[in-house]
């Protein structure tokens, strides 16, 4: 693969790579704050995810 040695590339990169990473880390967190903190649904008291 031929590598680019324009410093603007770079910089692209980096800001995409931030940008995809802080992504990746709200949405995991997202996902650990619903398994560990259900939202409250009307079927009743039974619960249907698993307990830890």
């Amino acid at each position: 693969m031929k590598k680019s040695k324009d410093p603007t590339h770079f910089a692209n990169y980096k800001k995409h790579k931030q940008l995809m990473q802080k992504m990746l880390r709200q949405s995991y967190w997202a996902y650990i704050d619903n398994i560990v903190t259900p939202e409250e649904s009307d079927t009743g008291n039974r619960s249907t995810s698993k307990r830890l």
